[in-house]
């Protein structure tokens, strides 16, 4: 089990508390990849499909499609492209694990989907 599954286990065992964690922290956590990976240039699927999730938090928490897109060094309609697809994809009998990382994300952040 790497670092970032055990974190991400030891805080759903917290008892009652709300968890709330920074964006990217908890993609990173949920996703088991490193935040400079997140930023990076790289456009492997599981990279890729993390920072879609990302952009999606990130426009749900309130900010703009600029500054979701300034976050992880891409554009504004990345951002949109992203927050699109994470919805239509989630909840999706084949896209079950792009819906369990949104699910364990929704309660690291405490962002309601």
């Amino acid at each position: 089990m790497s670092t970032n599954e055990l974190l991400y286990n030891v805080m759903l065992r917290s008892e009652g508390k709300e968890l709330k964690m920074p964006i990217l922290d908890a993609v990173c956590a949920a996703s088991c990849l490193k935040l400079s990976a997140l930023k990076g240039r790289s456009r492997k699927r599981e990279l890729t499909e993390a920072r879609q999730i990302a952009m999606y938090f990130l426009l749900r928490s309130g900010k703009s499609t600029t500054q979701s897109g300034d976050e992880l060094n891409r554009d504004h309609s990345t951002a949109i492209h992203s927050y699109k697809r994470i919805t239509n994809l989630y909840g999706q009998k084949s896209e079950r694990k792009l819906t369990e990382m949104v699910d364990k994300i929704s309660d690291l952040t405490g962002i309601r989907i």
